[in-house]
């Protein structure tokens, strides 16, 4: 049976994320392409696992390259409902029930797309947009020369979880088989997001789809999260190519991963 939309309606409905400016990015590529999707609905063609034919929603919203700006959103992202400030999306509907999927992206080496497969809890030694680190956290990770680990803070709900963490509720090697035989250019999968904020919110955002899965009935699934790195600007795919990609990311995605 195919995937259905958790509020029984006939529409996914897809968080896409894309980060903001930093160092000589003055419009980073991921947003460029992510925000092409922004208010899209892609059609869902009807199948033997659907009564009807469904579509996808896909909402996308650009996030700052800090650390304070992950740990302060993605929480709010897998809540049901969202709770998105208002700052930092456009006055569509939020999801009453939550959003079905959550891809998130950023922009990583030239060479064409990457789609993560885990990410760590800690060794973010890098400054972000504002010049601020990440903060303490513990672990057997490098430290920043100070003696100083850095990453998730060993509070709340980061406290009892791994420093390694596995995306267990998308099979990425069937996606990128998918994404090559579509022809989308040079794609394949990491496992290494490159310690910096595109695993930060990775990492952030896995865990926040596990707690919240916990935190309601037994027969509740994890909302599906995904981290797809996208290369600068015609090295070598374009921005509409690289927004083609999300697209087809998200498609199957909800025809293969969502919750049922």
């Amino acid at each position: 049976m195919a995937p259905v939309p958790r509020d029984g309606s006939d529409t996914f409905k897809v968080l896409l994320t894309g980060f903001g400016p930093f160092s000589h990015y003055t419009s980073n590529p991921s947003w460029l392409a992510a925000a092409k999707l922004h208010d899209e609905f892609i059609d869902v063609p009807k199948s033997p696992g659907y009564r009807e034919a469904k579509r996808i929603h896909v909402t996308a919203i650009e996030v700052p390259v800090t650390y304070d700006a992950i740990l302060s959103l993605v929480p709010g992202f897998h809540q049901s409902p969202p709770v998105i400030p208002e700052d930092i999306r456009v006055s569509i509907p939020i999801p009453e029930k939550g959003y079905d999927f959550i891809m998130h992206t950023g922009v990583g080496r030239p060479g064409g797309l990457r789609v993560e497969t885990r990410a760590h809890k800690a060794g973010y030694q890098k400054p972000d947009a504002e010049g601020k680190l990440a903060p303490p956290a513990k672990s057997d990770g490098a430290d920043d020369g100070s003696g100083v680990v850095r990453g998730f803070p060993d509070t709340g709900i980061y406290q009892e979880t791994l420093d390694l963490v596995i995306n267990d509720s998308v099979d990425v090697n069937l996606l990128v088989k998918h994404l090559i035989s579509s022809e989308n250019g040079p794609v394949a999968p990491s496992t290494d997001a490159g310690k910096f904020l595109c695993e930060y919110i990775y990492y952030c955002s896995l865990v926040h789809s596990e707690y919240e899965c916990r935190q309601k009935a037994s027969s509740a699934a994890k909302t599906p999260v995904l981290f797809m790195h996208v290369p600068d600007i015609d090295k070598p795919q374009s921005v509409a190519d690289m927004a083609n990609a999300m697209r087809q990311v998200i498609y199957w995605c909800c025809q293969n991963s969502v919750k049922t």
